[in-house]
């Protein structure tokens, strides 16, 4: 397994070159004759000049460069899942549309499974093939990709409704009322209760159990009963 971090220019080391923290990374059987490795790593991650790369500084590098880098460190140990953290965040929007199709191309390549963090919903719907929703350290939606459609958490329906679309006419954007709770004062029952408008006295007693809604799409919620809402 292996992590990319949201903010490279946080994670990379700026007393070594990039060369250097990538062979870290390597195998200890691959270290020896490394620079080949090293220089297939950083083509695989679409630098078309490894080996400038590789005796750069981070602070030589742009913020998608040294995203790339960190991919390349990430794909050193051949992992066989990927978890990128909010990959995108520091990256500006162009940067960002490479850095995500670059995911998208190494996921094929390196017969990755990928595990996405983030709060871009764009992202999801763009990469994603399973969505797990998360309020407060809890998952409360689950399914195929396709639940953005047609969520059912008061949750992920709120996150949509406060989402600015560039199609159809104009629509008064809704916020959630509330804030996220501070972490270890997590509420009892349903995490979400607090600031949820189908909220109920159950729902501040017990956690919800999980709901099939149909086609591998489960809810944690008290308010969605046998077969549509209670």
């Amino acid at each position: 397994m292996a992590y990319v971090f949201q903010d490279p220019g946080d994670c990379l080391d700026p007393g070594f070159t990039i060369g250097n923290q990538i062979r870290e990374a390597l195998p200890t059987s691959e270290r020896r004759g490394a620079a080949k490795r090293l220089t297939e790593l950083l083509r695989t991650v679409g630098f078309d000049d490894p080996e400038r790369v590789q005796a750069s500084y981070p602070h030589q590098l742009s913020g998608g460069m040294q995203q790339r880098a960190m991919l390349a460190m990430a794909l050193a140990g051949r992992p066989r899942v990927l978890v990128a953290d909010e990959p995108t965040t520091a990256l500006d929007v162009t940067v960002q549309a490479t850095i995500l199709r670059l995911l998208a191309r190494l996921q094929r390549q390196e017969n990755l499974a990928v595990l996405l963090i983030t709060h871009n919903l764009g992202v999801v719907a763009e990469l994603a093939d399973e969505v797990q929703v998360m309020y407060a350290g809890r998952i409360v939606e689950s399914g195929p990709v396709e639940i953005l459609r047609q969520p059912t958490h008061p949750y992920m329906q709120g996150l949509l409704k406060a989402l600015p679309r560039l199609s159809g006419g104009p629509v008064r954007l809704e916020g959630i009322e509330g804030s996220v709770p501070p972490l270890g004062r997590h509420p009892t029952g349903c995490r979400f209760h607090p600031r949820c408008h189908l909220a109920r006295a159950v729902c501040a007693a017990q956690v919800p159990p999980w709901t099939d809604v149909d086609n591998g799409h489960r809810v944690a919620c008290w308010a969605y009963g046998d077969g549509g809402w209670a």
